[in-house]
């Protein structure tokens, strides 16, 4: 895997006065749910983002193009066909309606941008949490930046979609986590290669490893997901798949329909029409037992 993008990276003062909390967005994910709410995430390289309503209408995309991708007559601004993906056009835009999504640091450089907060840290906890897309896509890079944060007294997470090898895992990151927020979307293969595009068995016997390895670590996270993931046959699976591996605390992710305008910003089409949650998430707020950091 190529070195890691960046698209985002957030800070945010926790619950209850009980520090700060920062999250690092990177780019690249193996799955390709219908609902995900974060598209831009799911290609590993570059891609250019058009946001209509910022737009000048100048033309200084059209002038700098090299290969003429861009053009006003255009409602999506972009050629995808065409665009190379130099970002040249992004450089010029005076409205921001043409962005960048993906930028390289060195682990040293987003230690230093942690640091920045450093004085929150010596009075509460500081977290620290790596999301995406998939951030075990690089774990090599991964580890270095973990191992830098806790030698500096930072508490770590990671948001996984558990398509990771399980050897190398364990081998150069799991003593550096305080937390593994472990997503769980189906318990059927057939299913989960549906609607993500890929099978699950490798997560399963993921997670079934952490939870003997490590298990006061592992939260795991359920999408909920209107006809998909909330039907009574996901959900009994689920449960069943739970009470085996001795799973009592989890946390239930809310539907969003974002996605559909990312994807629009992309030039790519929705893959499935908007879904409203409704009575079908309210039957599971009972079950789960909210954690530390949601």
């Amino acid at each position: 895997m190529s070195r890691p993008l960046v698209i985002d990276i957030k800070k945010q003062a926790l619950p209850s006065s009980s520090g700060i909390q920062i999250t690092i967005f990177f780019k690249g994910c193996q799955l390709n749910c219908l609902w995900c709410h974060s598209p831009e995430v799911i290609d590993p390289d570059m891609e250019i983002g058009f946001y209509p309503s910022k737009c000048l209408a100048c033309g200084s995309c059209v002038e700098v193009c090299p290969v003429r991708a861009c053009s006003l007559d255009n409602p999506g601004r972009i050629d995808r066909q065409r665009c190379k993906r130099c970002g040249r056009c992004t450089e010029v835009c005076s409205g921001f309606s043409l962005r960048r999504i993906g930028i390289y640091y060195p682990a040293e450089k987003i230690l230093e941008l942690v640091l920045q907060d450093q004085i929150f840290y010596r009075s509460q906890p500081g977290w620290v949490i790596l999301s995406g897309g998939e951030p075990t896509l690089y774990l090599s890079y991964i580890s270095t930046l973990l191992r830098m944060l806790k030698e500096k007294g930072i508490c770590t997470a990671i948001k996984t979609n558990g398509l990771f090898d399980a050897t190398e895992f364990q081998e150069i990151i799991l003593e550096f986590l305080d937390l593994i927020y472990f997503d769980i979307k189906l318990v059927h293969p057939g299913l989960h290669c549906l609607y993500t595009g890929q099978r699950n068995e490798q997560i399963l016997d993921n997670l079934t490893l952490l939870m003997k390895l490590c298990p006061k670590k592992v939260v795991p996270r359920i999408p909920l997901v209107p006809g998909i993931t909330t039907t009574d046959e996901a959900r009994q699976s689920m449960s069943n798949l739970f009470q085996r591996l001795g799973i009592k605390e989890y946390v239930l992710l809310p539907y969003s329909s974002l996605g559909h305008s990312k994807l629009q910003n992309l030039g790519k089409l929705p893959l499935m029409p908007h879904a409203q949650a409704g009575a079908e998430n309210l039957s599971w707020r009972q079950e789960g037992k909210p954690v530390a950091i949601p």
